[in-house]
């Protein structure tokens, strides 16, 4: 099973289908600001946010060809997510993975769990029992409770449970936690302007992937590499071998 990771789409939505062809792709995994916006959204977001190819999707003039699945990003409107979440929207082949959730992908005999934890980490609203507002950027500490009863492979996110660092991926506790209870192949976060392959300790390999413009990873489960192919410096030699 080959699986395409992406990040940060923010609307420009035929870029992965470029990808798909490009890698054979069997799913998509995204992390998060896939660009799920009404059209009239605020106008202070970036043009190249608002300016984007959801509405050819959604109204069926573009279709996906193969089957992706996203966390939801701080930028995705929440209004909308949910009307995907209660089936009152639909994309042929694109699914929004709710926070805390699991979601199973098949080929053949091959199956691949993907815990998704989509949203912003925030001191504060993770310790609300119950987040409010209308439009929810944050995610709370019942959806990382919910992933720690599952085992699963990969591990999506948006953003990852920190110590506030902006100069460097800085863990807290609460990370850490979770990886040592859920044990997955790979941990996926969109958030970072930079690229990463790293292992963190035997427990994960760690990838942060930056917007789609720069490029994307491909999994191959049958040995579980990750290969990088960078747009940014046309290089596609930086790979990471899972456990």
């Amino acid at each position: 099973m080959k699986i395409l990771i992406i990040g940060n789409t923010r609307g420009q939505l035929n870029r992965i289908n470029e990808y798909i062809i490009k890698t054979n792709a069997d799913f998509v995994l995204c992390t998060g600001d896939f660009g799920v916006l009404y059209k009239n959204d605020n106008t202070k977001l970036p043009k190249f946010i608002t300016d984007n190819q959801f509405y050819q999707y959604l109204y069926g003039n573009k279709k996906f060809l193969a089957p992706i699945y996203s966390v939801r990003g701080p930028h995705d409107n929440l209004s909308l997510i949910r009307q995907f979440y209660n089936n009152y929207l639909s994309i042929p082949n694109f699914n929004i993975i709710k926070d805390g959730n699991i979601i199973i992908l098949k080929k053949n005999k091959e199956i691949v769990k993907v815990g998704g934890l989509g949203g912003s980490y925030s001191p504060k609203y993770y310790t609300q029992d119950k987040l409010f507002g209308y439009e929810k950027r944050h995610f709370n500490y019942r959806a990382v409770d919910n992933l720690k009863e599952s085992q699963f492979n990969i591990l999506l996110l948006h953003d990852i449970i920190d110590n506030y660092n902006k100069k460097k991926v800085d863990f807290s506790e609460k990370m850490f936690s979770l990886l040592r209870k859920t044990m997955p192949y790979y941990t996926i976060v969109g958030k970072y302007n930079w690229w990463a392959a790293v292992r963190l300790f035997p427990l994960s390999n760690f990838i942060t992937i930056p917007s789609i413009d720069n490029g994307y990873f491909i999994i191959d489960t049958k040995t579980w590499r990750a290969e990088a192919v960078r747009l940014d410096v046309n290089i596609g030699d930086i790979s990471e071998q899972a456990k």
